[in-house]
């Protein structure tokens, strides 16, 4: 079964009773793979800090799609159907108020590094409805990607992303911004004119580069 986890591993341990320190741990689903391991400091501090790094490789989408499903995470309502594999890995650096059992964002630093491949949403409302705006209902009930790469970056409170390109079989686009956890979203989208008559296409042109 594609959807469920296997090889389950995981071991805690304590350094030196001040730093609990959670082993490389993980899990396959199907064909993919994920391993994790975090750091917390043991203390009387108000804020402890903490520490985490991940990496995922060859998950397919639609299964984890089906796991978060199955373990009640709230997921849009009206979604289509979603194809491809992402591989990814990550680190962060952080501080965790122990009353409210939250974690400090702009006390937090990291990366995170995405690439999807194979990328296809048929039937999303959403994309439907962007189709009917802008004439270009085909274009938008099935859309598939060109590989994609996204790298972010966490820097107190802030995620910063670097100028993207974005290739599908609807359109080219490039973007890139920030999210702000106090003043929001703030994103640049640049669309190429080279858009314009490009037609119906069945599989996305390769990235061309900036």
């Amino acid at each position: 079964d594609e959807t469920m986890l296997t090889d389950v591993k995981s071991g805690l341990r304590l350094e030196e009773s001040t730093q609990l320190v959670l082993e490389t741990s993980g899990f396959r689903l199907g064909n993919g793979e994920v391993s994790f391991s975090a750091t917390y400091d043991i203390d009387k501090q108000l804020r402890s800090p903490f520490t985490v790094k991940w990496r995922a490789g060859s998950l397919a989408l639609g299964a984890v799609l089906h796991v978060l499903k199955g373990i009640n995470v709230t997921l849009p309502e009206q979604t289509g159907s979603l194809a491809g594999v992402l591989s990814m890995d990550g680190d962060m650096v952080s501080l965790l108020d122990e009353e409210r059992q939250r974690i400090i964002l702009d006390s937090t630093t990291g990366d995170l590094t995405l690439l999807l491949a194979g990328l296809e949403l048929a039937n999303w409302p959403v994309l439907r409805k962007i189709g009917r705006k802008v004439k270009m209902r085909k274009r938008f009930e099935t859309l598939r990607f060109a590989p994609l790469k996204l790298k972010l970056k966490l820097e107190n409170g802030r995620v910063w992303l670097p100028r993207t390109e974005v290739q599908s079989t609807a359109l080219q686009l490039f973007i890139e911004g920030n999210f702000d956890t106090l003043k929001g979203l703030d994103l640049l989208v640049a669309i190429p004119l080279r858009n314009i008559g490009r037609g119906l296409l069945d599989t996305p042109p390769a990235n061309t580069g900036y």
